[in-house]
């Protein structure tokens, strides 16, 4: 009897763990400062913010002239550059989508002091080119004004350029609900279904899903 609270406590924080480290993102920004003559400027001084929320993080550029910024969560971003003997640089309207290698591509700073600014607002990149990577956000709006048959989730990729989905009928609680759904051409295995960041598909055969855990999520 005097077991029980205590199992109860440490199961709580079992469970409290795994969605606290479940949850992951992995959209990234990178981008390469330029001096007018277009050389590589290093240790120059980057600054990203969230305009949606105000959070900043930093980094500086390497001897390539490079920066990156790692697990950003999807919104719209104001990169600011700087360093001596040029004006500082600031780029607004950044968007980063889902799972995207987001490349603002070539900056050139201008000569003069840092407390002059030249203000920018990015342009949307047509074709993402920093990797082969291929992302689509399906965003609040379009959840809720498309109807799905039988409250099939997996309906949603249909919405995605490159997902092909062969499934007349699914059932969204068995482990073969992810089966028939092809993307860029590949074959029914090169595919991987995640849940807060978490694998939920067999690894055995890569080609059905946990069922306990998608059962679970599908009646909450």
């Amino acid at each position: 009897m005097t077991l029980r609270k205590p199992a109860r406590l440490v199961c709580s924080w079992a469970v409290f763990t795994a969605c606290l480290f479940g949850q992951t993102v992995s959209s990234s920004l990178v981008g390469t400062v330029l001096d007018p003559a277009n050389a590589l400027v290093p240790n120059a001084a980057v600054n990203l913010t969230d305009q949606d929320t105000g959070s900043t993080r930093s980094a500086t550029t390497d001897s390539s002239g490079l920066f990156r910024f790692l697990n950003l969560a999807p919104g719209n971003y104001t990169v600011s550059i700087k360093q001596t003997g040029f004006k500082t640089l600031v780029q607004t309207s950044v968007v980063v989508s889902a799972n995207e290698t987001r490349d603002i591509g070539k900056l050139n700073l201008a000569l003069g002091n840092t407390s002059e600014t030249i203000s920018v607002i990015a342009e949307a990149a047509a074709i993402q080119l920093s990797s082969s990577e291929k992302s689509q956000l399906v965003d609040g709006k379009q959840l809720n004004e498309i109807t799905l048959k039988g409250r099939d989730l997996f309906g949603y990729l249909k919405l995605v350029p490159g997902v092909i989905d062969t499934t007349a009928a699914r059932d969204v609680t068995s482990p073969n609900a992810i089966s028939g759904i092809t993307i860029n051409g590949g074959n029914n295995l090169q595919k991987n279904f995640t849940v807060d960041g978490i694998t939920d598909m067999d690894t055995g055969s890569n080609s059905t899903l946990t069922t306990s855990r998608i059962s679970t999520r599908s009646r909450s």
